[in-house]
């Protein structure tokens, strides 16, 4: 992650990416065909939608942010991430069909929450170093595959980007794709990329006594804006996303 304008960047990093890549959920995998890519609730029952429009295999990084925005929207899983019953157990269903069923658990959601809050601290931490705040911030670029797909409302929803920045978001593909292309191709913008890597001022966070504070805090969820009442079937039944 990085924070700055035309007098300076600051960047520092989090251990946020194997949760949101699927790769510590249990039901979770990789964006391919077959992957739930999305999930909302309609009339009380969660929809969703897969890669490629197929059966359901698992559940990718962008739906993974959905299943865990809807879970607590639905009151599924409180401000702490705690689950209700009968759901902390065996977990809550989001798709079957197929003869596979999808399920989100109560060890699925703490890995979200230990990457959303590592996030949102991390974003706290550059804020205080510079002395600025969540208001000077003028634009939220969303790099890389997953932040293309990552649906920004879910990330607000349980607090991996702060609220107030959600309409300042914007998806921006693979941005490091895009500028390695033009430092080869246009030998002018290479140097200023050159120089503006120099820029660059790496914050450590491992030791930082604010980062662990506001780690402990942005484990926490957001109170939902929109609250849902999740239908009596919604369990066991769910639209066919396609």
């Amino acid at each position: 992650m990085a924070l700055g304008n035309k007098d300076g960047i600051v960047a520092c990093a989090t251990a946020a990416g194997p949760a949101f890549e699927g790769a510590a959920i249990s039901c979770g995998t990789g964006g391919v065909a077959g992957a739930i890519d999305s999930l909302l609730w309609n009339e009380g029952r969660l929809e969703w939608t897969t890669i490629g429009g197929l059966n359901p295999i698992g559940v990718c990084g962008s739906g993974i942010i959905d299943a865990a925005a809807c879970l607590v929207r639905g009151g599924i899983a409180d401000d702490t991430g705690a689950f209700a019953d009968p759901w902390s157990d065996e977990g809550y269903p989001l798709a079957g069909g197929n003869g596979k069923s999808i399920y989100f658990t109560q060890s699925d959601m703490r890995q979200i929450q230990l990457a959303k809050a590592a996030v949102a601290a991390g974003i706290g931490s550059m804020l205080d170093d510079i002395g600025a705040g969540l208001d000077d911030i003028e634009s939220v670029f969303l790099a890389g595959g997953f932040g293309s797909y990552l649906r920004p409302a879910s990330a607000a929803a349980i607090g991996l980007i702060p609220p107030q920045l959600l309409p300042k978001v914007e998806a921006v593909g693979n941005a490091a794709g895009h500028g390695a292309v033009r430092m080869l191709l246009f030998r002018n913008e290479g140097k200023d990329l050159s120089s503006l890597a120099t820029a660059v001022r790496y914050l450590e966070l491992s030791g930082s006594d604010f980062f662990r504070d506001r780690f402990v805090e942005e484990l926490f969820f957001p109170e939902p804006l929109d609250p849902v009442v999740p239908a009596s079937s919604a369990a066991s039944v769910t639209a066919d996303g396609q």
